[in-house]
């Protein structure tokens, strides 16, 4: 879901935004679920303070968005807007870590059409009746995401060779036998005969070292460089069709399809603490509304509408290749529980607080694959009426909200391979914990729950305003 912004002080999740008359928001977060492209908005309101009654639902501003329609003359535009990598300057914290310019692209396209249907055979019913509209932008996008600077075991450190291991000083790390009251370990090195196999498919799990630092206060500070461009492609499709049953009634009907599959190595949340690309994650975003509206006119004096909308936003998080997650990879770590739903066969969290300095972690997956869909079903009447000086409003408005989210939890498993003086077994260093098998803590969710939340709304109001 999309950000909305603030109004009047009040908190981004107390603003309702509207799409004729149907929420476009996910109750999960109160974020924007669909955001109309430019070319299908006929009309905007922002009401900050001291709106009417009719805009109820939620406490702060409220934002309310009329889609376009035909008309009896054919209308279109059409639009292409482009950026590239190659019209930027590299930035300055590139340039210190000798990081080239990164892929940077971002274009949008759309186009829009409306006009009177035509219906040859039964040119009589719908003449001058009959409209319809539709619009589509496609945009795409590869943002760089923030460069990642790691600290990842050495080709020497996994075979348990610490004699050049060093800290950010550039002094030597001991590594200490806890089996020997503390004592180091000969030339710094762990004997084959001590070594962990599932501690060292750890180690050997992730990349080997490819990066110093020009900047001689940092060599010993981290050894490996990340960067990523992510895709965004997002394509939004909106048509709608009105008809004038007579003089004195329409009737609409308006979609909205949005599609978004956002790849994100790292930095959002369900990334956890993964601090370098694993594998890119998915994010697929679709989301649909459909509204229908209908407007009778009485009198002069007495005017009624109705809408009846339906919502769906759905996000379905996973890894793009799901072979580089699973926990055969890191030599099948037990796990005390086995969860009956999503992934148990993935990666448990993995961490090396303390030192390293910026250690390596690939802990990412642990609540993926991750489904949130969110459908609501809205009915809408307003009712208004002009007696002598007086405007009179009544209305009813129903809401049938279900959101489903599952709790983040560590389900498979969290291992910590800590540098933690209190734990006997330690060694003085994450990696060499990891090699002895020296687990400093582990925790794990006896299952997965799964949240189904379900909210009905129902309200109403009278208005008089003279």
């Amino acid at each position: 879901s999309l950000p909305i912004f603030q109004i009047n002080g009040s908190r981004s999740t107390s603003t309702l935004l509207m799409l004729d008359g149907v929420p476009i928001i996910d109750s999960g977060n109160n974020g924007a679920s669909q955001e109309p492209n430019m070319d299908s908005i006929a009309e905007i309101r922002v009401l900050t303070n001291s709106y009417q009654p009719e805009y109820g639902r939620n406490s702060g501003g409220a934002i309310t968005v009329v889609s376009k329609s035909g008309s009896t003359r054919f209308h279109g535009s059409a639009y292409d807007y482009y950026r590239n990598e190659e019209l930027n300057a590299n930035n300055f914290f590139n340039n210190s870590t000798n990081t080239p310019r990164p892929v940077y692209r971002y274009r949008m396209s759309g186009w829009s059409l409306g006009g009177p249907m035509i219906v040859p055979k039964a040119k009589n019913l719908f003449h001058d009746k009959l409209f319809f509209f539709f619009s589509q932008e496609l945009v795409g996008s590869k943002v760089p995401n923030a460069t990642k600077l790691v600290t990842t075991p050495t080709a020497l450190e996994r075979q348990g060779d610490f004699s050049q291991s060093l800290n950010t000083n550039g002094a030597l790390i001991k590594i200490t036998d806890p089996l020997n009251n503390k004592a180091q370990f000969p030339g710094n090195i762990i004997p084959k005969s001590r070594i962990d196999p599932m501690g060292q498919a750890i180690l050997n799990f992730f990349p080997l070292p490819n990066y110093v630092d020009p900047n001689p206060a940092k060599v010993y500070q981290y050894n490996f460089k990340d960067t990523y461009s992510g895709g965004w492609p997002r394509r939004q499709n909106m048509g709608r069709m009105d008809y004038n049953l007579s003089p004195s009634t329409t009737i609409y009907y308006r979609v909205m399809d949005d599609y978004s599959v956002l790849l994100s190595p790292y930095g959002n949340w369900v990334n956890g603490s993964a601090n370098y690309n694993v594998t890119p994650i998915i994010w697929d975003r679709p989301a649909r509304t459909h509204t229908i509206h209908a407007t009778k006119i009485f009198s002069s004096t007495l005017v009624d509408e109705l809408n009846l909308g339906k919502a769906f936003n759905g996000v379905y998080i996973s890894p793009l290749d799901p072979s580089k997650v699973q926990r055969s990879l890191v030599g099948n770590l037990p796990q005390l529980y086995v969860s009956t739903v999503g992934e148990p066969g993935w990666l448990p969290s993995i961490g090396f607080a303390g030192s390293p300095v910026n250690s390596i972690t690939p802990s990412q997956s642990n609540n993926l694959p991750e489904g949130l869909p969110c459908t609501a079903y809205v009915v809408q009447n307003n009712l208004s009426k002009v007696w002598k000086t007086h405007q009179l409003k009544v209305g009813v408005y129903f809401e049938r909200n279900h959101k489903q989210q599952p709790a983040s939890v560590a389900y498979r498993g969290s291992y910590a391979f800590n540098n933690d003086g209190n734990n006997p077994l330690n060694t003085g260093y994450g990696f060499s914990n990891a090699l002895l098998g020296s687990v400093d803590s582990y925790t794990q969710s006896n299952n997965w729950p799964i949240g189904s939340y379900l909210f009905h709304d129902l309200e109403w109001y009278i208005q008089d305003n003279w």
